[in-house]
This record gives structure tokens, sequence and C-alpha cells, in this order.
């Protein structure tokens, strides 16, 4: 038979159910009632026995029981008296809820902050004198909060020196474990010394670690400036980290001595460089200084030897490598002055160039040149050194014949502009002779004739010798010069002859000229005259006195005579008339 809801839930078994949940409830009341009176008097007996901590306890736990209304004033009364106890309790609880919160999620900054305001309220109320001194340290020994604070700080500690570990192997970035690892209390390592000791150990290892593994990755620069940031991060830390300076020259000696074994100024001298800044920022003299100085001095002399030997590229690469470290910029200068002067073509344009010259320190420039190219053009180049060569260049010779020679006509040239004379073959005189003026950026003509050689006059003028021109067979004729050119002026009345100067008589052989000079003696044989520092013979059916003489001849052949007690061979020039 089956017994429905309803007729189990009649009016007589649902009075049977409340009466015995009524029971029940009257005998937890109950129980709650004894608990709070027991603990009013529990409280009371510990109050009477001045164990505030625990009496304070206590009556927190009565005043908490509202199953009865027990001695409510008496309680009340009591906590506010053990009220500066019960906020002991909080602050105490919530320092040490809020330090074991920061050391399970290992959030330093969080516990320093909290371990202060631990030590704040030791300072606070353990102080001499205290008013409830004693129930604050029975307070902290209940919840051993001296040896919850010390296992904090070495599992901290624990953390740190791990850390340090791990970027020692791989090379981390953040090294707040250093700053980390001296905030951890002293006691923890063994006392002061010690834990200078075991620090300074544990950052040299790191530091050195650190260190090694950039010099060994080619960070130079890197590495340097690894140094002075690791100085600058100990001196606020108020370390004097000096492994730092042993280290780093050790370090960078090694690179800087492998750049001279493999030979590379280059990165020596940037290496160089970097250490020098490196030393002017750490304001710390250095031992390698004058290593440096050394080293360099060697590439620079080496360099040297490569310009005493021709090796200009040679010696400027090494130069121009040099130059990381050492301003070698008028070194290099000069040794393009002197590349350009030992092979004048390097002023001039890419090109074939049969007939090349030049020289330095003239016409307002560092070094020159002229040429000739394959195409009979005239070039003339000049170059200050610092920007590119200034180049001239002129119109195709005007003749095919052979060219014998290129030069700078001295006694038509100034300061500031060379004339260049080409000298040709010619097939009726002795010589073609075109001239150039390097004026106004431009290579201007300035002569141009055949003849048998001539000579610069007083005046703006040239003595041409045999010009081809009409009725010049023989004769001598004037060029005077016209603007920017030399034209013809006329013969040269009587001009069978060439005026000459002296000390010239041996250019002109068999070649009738006139030219004053000095009459030192006359004996049977002819007059003696100087030349220079040598002496002519005078010969011909004059009466020669001792002086200046003007006189017109030709010399033919030399003779030996003793002049003094020493034997020397002089010229003799026939003298066809004395003027």
């Amino acid at each position: 038979m089956y017994m429905t809801i309803r007729d189990v839930l009649n009016p007589r078994n649902l009075m049977i159910l409340l009466c015995a949940a009524a029971v029940v409830m009257i005998g937890f009341k109950g129980i709650h009632m004894k608990e709070k009176i027991d603990a009013v008097k529990e409280a009371d007996r510990l109050y009477a026995a001045h164990d505030l901590v625990a009496a304070e306890e206590a009556y927190r736990q009565a005043r908490n029981n509202r199953s009865i209304r027990y001695e409510e004033d008496k309680v009340a009364e009591r906590l506010r008296e053990l009220a500066p106890i019960t906020e002991m309790k909080r602050q105490l609880d919530e320092v040490m809820r809020e330090a074991d919160a920061a050391a399970a999620s290992l959030r330093f900054e969080t516990f320093l902050k909290v371990h202060s305001r631990y030590q704040q309220l030791r300072s606070t109320y353990l102080k001499s004198g205290g008013s409830y001194a004693g129930e604050f340290k029975q307070m902290l020994a209940s919840v051993r909060a001296a040896d919850w604070m010390q296992e904090h700080f070495d599992r901290f500690k624990a953390h740190f020196e791990a850390q340090l570990e791990e970027g020692k192997q791989e090379g981390g970035g953040d090294e707040s474990f250093k700053a980390n690892l001296l905030a951890i209390p002293a006691s923890l390592f063994g006392g002061a010394d010690e834990k200078t000791k075991q620090l300074t150990r544990l950052f040299r290892s790191y530091d050195e670690a650190k260190l090694a593994r950039l010099a060994g990755q080619g960070e130079f620069r890197l590495m340097l400036d690894e140094v002075l940031a690791m100085r600058q991060a100990y001196r606020k830390l108020d370390i004097e980290a000096e492994w730092l300076q042993s280290k780093s020259e050790e370090l960078a000696e090694a690179m800087l001595r492998k750049d001279v074994e493999k030979n590379n100024a280059k990165a020596f001298a940037l290496h160089a460089s970097a250490y020098a800044a490196y030393v002017d920022a750490s304001r710390i003299p250095s031992r390698l200084t004058g290593y440096l100085e050394r080293e360099m001095e060697n590439w620079m002399r080496k360099a040297d030897r490569h310009v005493a030997a021709g090796e200009y590229e040679a010696a400027i690469s090494l130069y121009e490598a040099l130059a990381g470290f050492r301003d070698t910029s008028a070194n290099i200068e000069a040794v393009r002055l002197a590349w350009a002067a030992a092979d004048p073509s390097r002023l001039l344009p890419e090109g074939n160039y049969p007939l090349v010259s030049g020289g330095r320190d003239r016409f307002g420039a560092k070094v020159y040149a002229m040429a000739i190219d394959s195409e009979r053009r005239v070039y003339y180049a000049a170059w200050d050194g610092q920007s590119r060569p200034t180049v001239l260049r002129s119109q195709p010779l005007p003749t095919g014949a052979a060219v014998r020679s290129l030069t700078v006509e001295e006694r038509l040239s100034s300061s500031d502009q060379p004339v260049l004379v080409v000298e040709a073959d010619s097939d009726s005189r002795a010589a073609l002779y075109i001239a150039y003026t390097a004026a106004n950026n431009q290579l201007q003509p300035l002569f141009a004739f055949e003849a048998d050689g001539y000579e610069v006059g007083g005046g703006a003028t040239l003595v041409v010798r045999n010009p081809n021109i009409a009725e010049a067979e023989g004769r001598a004729a004037t060029y005077e010069r016209q603007g920017d050119r030399y034209q013809f002026a006329g013969f040269i009345p009587g001009s069978d002859y060439v005026d000459i100067r002296v000390e010239q008589l041996p250019e002109h052989p068999r070649e009738k000229v006139r030219f004053t000079c000095e009459i030192t003696a006359v004996s049977e044989i002819g007059a003696y005259a100087r030349m220079g520092d040598r002496y002519i013979l005078l010969k011909g059916d004059f009466s020669f006195e001792e002086g200046p003489v003007t006189v017109i001849g030709t010399y033919y052949y030399y003779t030996s005579l003793y002049i003094g007690s020493e034997d020397e061979t002089i010229l003799v020039f026939m003298v066809e008339a004395v003027e």
C-alpha cells in the first residue's frame, strides 16, 4: 500500500515535525547561551589575571554571541577599556595579511612598504614605557611575526639570486635584483660584512659575465656603454664597483690587440675613438690611453713609409682608416698632392696623354699639370688640394708635326699665369713654336711661328730669328704684344745676328750673335771675358781693352788654355764687329 504526500503531510504529522524542530533550536540556543556565559566568565578571569590580550579576545567573542543578553554593559565597558589592544591586533593582522599576499605574488616593492609599516608598528608599540608594550610582544609571538617576515625575505632573496644567475647565463635587461638584494636585511646574510662580501661576489660575477659576452660578440662600444651604465647604477646604490675598471680595461685591450694582430687599422681607430670617449665620460684615467697613442703612432709611421715608397693609394687608405681616431685630413691632402705631383696625369680627365709634366707650388696652385693628348690638344690643370682640379684645354694644335716638348716659358710667365710653349718639328726652320697663356679660365693662344729660335726682349717684345715669313731669310724680326697675342712688328735693321746674353752663347754655335760682356784681361792671342763663372776668348783684328764691350760674331770651337795655374777648356768667339 503506497502513501501519498498528502497522507504524510497531514496536520498531525506537521505538528510533530514543528515541535521537533523547536526542540532542536531550543537546544542550540541553550548551547550558545552557555557559551556566552562561559566566555564572559573566562574573560573576567583573564582580565583579573592581567592577560589582557586573551581577555580582549574573550570579551569580543562574548559580545558577538547574541543568543542571550548577559552582562552586556560590563562587556561593552571592558571592550572600550581594551580598545587599544583591539586596534593593535587589527593593525598587526592587516600587516601580516598584506605581507603574506605580497610575498606569495613576489611583489617586493609592496612587501617592503608593508615591512616598513610592520617596523613602524613595532617602533610605536614597543617603545620604552609604552602602555601596552607587553601585550604587543605577546601578539607578535602568537602570530610568529618575526619568523614569517624572515621567511618572506628568504623567499625574495632566493628569487633575486635566481634572477641574477639566469641573467648571467642569458643576458637579461632588467637588473632590479641588484637593488632588491641590497634592500634585504643584513641578518639574512650573516651580518653586514658578510652581506657586502656575498653581494660583491654575486654582482662582480654577473657584471664580468655580461661584459665578456658583449666583448665576445664584438660589441666594443656597447660594452663600454654598459660599463658606464653599470657605474652610474652602482653610484645610485652607493657601491664602489672597482671591478668594472679592471675588467673593462682587460676586455678592451684584448679587442684592440686583436685589431692590431689582424692589421685592421679601421677597426682599431674606431675602437680607440670609442675607448677615448669612454675614458672622458667616466672621468677615470686608464692605463690603455698610452697604449692607444703608441699604436696610433705605429700606424701613422706605417702610412708615412707608404708615402716615402710612392705607395700613395695604400697611404691614403691607411690615413682614412685612422681618421676614426685622429684627424688625418691634412695627411691625406698632403699625400694626394704628392701623388698628383708624382703623376700629374691624375689632375687631368681620363684619356691618353703621350706628353705629361707638372710641378708644385707655382701659379697659385699647390700642384699643376700640363699635357698634350692623343688628339693634339694642350691641357693645363691646377689644384689647391681641396676642391676639384681646374682643367683648361685648347683646340687641337694647328699642325700635324711631331711635338718635341711642352714647357713653361719662364720669361713670359707671371706669378699666377703660366705661359706654355709647344715646340714641334718644322720642315723649313729649326722648330715650330706655339704658346698659350692660362688666363681667364682658358688657354689663350699667345703666339705661333716657325723660326730658328727666339729671345724675349724688353717692352713686351720677342726677337725671332729667321722667322718663316716673306723676306725674312737670315734676318731677325720683332714681334710685339697686341692685346692677348704677339704679332709681327717688323724686321730689325742689319739684323743678320741675334741679341743674346753672354751666358746663352753655348746655345748658339755657328750663329751670328751680339752680346755685351766684361773683358778682364788682354793678351797677344785675344781678350778674356767673363761668361758667368767661366771665361771666353775673344779673337779678332781689334784693339781690345779691359772693361765692358758689345761684340758681334760667331763661335765655332773650344780651346784649352792655362788660366793661372789651371788648364781650362774655354769657348773661342770670333769677333766680326765691336760696338
